[in-house]
């Protein structure tokens, strides 16, 4: 709601002037969008920032507390390190070698066992037609 008051002084001839909280200064921008950030970061209607706020305390429980949660963070970051290391020695040693157990690797071959000879595709025909002759000798083998 506006209030009126009197400008200057009461003896004097009364001017009425309506009773406005001080407007920030117009700032001259590119955009309209800026200058409205200008006016809400410029407003007097805010609180000025405190120079010497009071100093943070900590309680010992809060302390406490938040020393426990560190070292559970720092026990769940332990535990996914040694799961990473245990995977990548698991990865390290089958490369490259048998994705079979030792107890397969060590059963013999049997007598009459023959490899397959597969031709390499060599890019000449089309692809499709060499997966269709592979399945064809792979269902035969």
């Amino acid at each position: 709601m506006l209030q009126e008051r009197p400008f200057g002084n009461s003896n004097a001839e009364h001017h009425m002037e309506l009773n406005h909280p001080p407007q920030a200064e117009e700032v001259t921008t590119s955009g309209p969008t800026l200058n409205c950030f200008w006016r809400i970061m410029t407003d007097p209607g805010f609180p000025p920032p405190v120079s010497n706020p009071a100093p943070f305390v900590v309680t010992t429980e809060t302390f406490l507390g938040l020393t426990n949660q560190v070292q559970a963070l720092a026990g769940m970051v332990q535990t996914i390190k040694e799961v990473l290391k245990s995977k990548d020695e698991i990865g390290k040693s089958s490369k490259g070698g048998s994705p079979f157990t030792p107890e397969i690797q060590d059963k013999p071959l049997p007598a009459n066992f023959r490899l397959l000879a597969l031709e390499l595709y060599d890019g000449s025909c089309d692809p499709a037609e060499h997966i269709t002759t592979f399945h064809a000798q792979m269902a035969l083998y």
